[in-house]
């Protein structure tokens, strides 16, 4: 099964990587739908790098932070956890260029401002890369 770009277009610098994307997602399963949502995700994400003034190659666990915060911000309801993120960032790594995340210690996550500690600690708890209790509770 084919994805149909043309119902969803990319911009920006991730642009290069949609088709290869598309054609992960239908390997990896995803409907079409979920193929689309998640092409729709990879162009916010590009076009938050370009009002960033950020090349595809100065993407970090930083970077994926702000964004999924800076969307949290604009009031999005939707795909704001780094497990939404997680077939983009995935397919990205794959290629070499989307980080790992780096383990943190649960005394790294409570030692962060309440601010970035609910978004970073919620982010790598979802991931397993923080153990904090009550964080998802």
């Amino acid at each position: 099964m084919l994805i149909d770009l043309s119902r969803v277009r990319v911009s920006g610098p991730l642009s290069a990587f949609a088709i290869g994307f598309a054609d992960h997602m239908t390997r990896q399963g995803y409907s079409q739908q979920q193929a689309r949502i998640q092409l729709l995700l990879l162009n916010r994400l590009s076009n938050w790098l370009v009002s960033k003034g950020l090349d595809v190659g100065e993407l970090r666990a930083k970077e994926v932070e702000q964004f999924q915060l800076s969307r949290h911000e604009a009031g999005d309801k939707t795909l704001r956890s780094i497990r939404a993120m997680q077939p983009i960032l995935g397919y990205l790594r794959g290629l070499g260029i989307a980080p790992r995340l780096r383990r943190l210690r649960s005394a790294e996550c409570l030692k962060r401002p309440w601010r970035d500690t609910e978004v970073t600690c919620y982010l790598n708890v979802a991931s397993g890369m923080c153990q904090r209790p009550g964080i998802l509770n």
